[in-house]
């Protein structure tokens, strides 16, 4: 008899062990995937805003007038909106009509629009 309790003297404790090590295992798992959830989602979020930037550039570089674009996009998390700031290099001057067609297009997509025309901010 005295042999059953030794048995169950090292049973119990080596369940308790099992399920210890089973429940910091499956934290550690959780942790690892919501780490890993996070990155890929901070990677998409770069891409799309590399995709942005790459669109508006495109698409101010396909007017005859404008000779270059360089943009810079920035998602706001805590708005939940994105800013761009659009730097053209013109020929020559730009109409005030073509600037509000040209902020009228980049309201479509963009919350927050810096529009700078040949140095200067319209």
């Amino acid at each position: 008899m005295r042999e059953h309790f030794k048995k169950r003297r090292f049973i119990i404790p080596a369940i308790a062990a099992l399920i210890c090590v089973s429940v910091l295992l499956a934290a550690f798992m959780r942790r690892n995937a919501s780490q890993s959830s996070m990155s890929s989602q901070e990677s998409r979020d770069a891409q799309y805003i590399a995709f942005l930037k790459q669109m508006a550039e495109n698409q101010f570089t396909m007017f005859e007038e404008i000779n270059s674009a360089e943009a810079a996009v920035v998602y706001d998390k805590t708005l939940q909106q994105y800013e761009i700031e659009l730097s053209l290099t013109a020929d020559g001057e730009i109409s005030q009509a073509e600037v509000e067609s040209y902020k009228e297009m980049l309201s479509m997509q963009y919350d927050e629009i810096i529009l700078i025309i040949n140095g200067q901010q319209m």
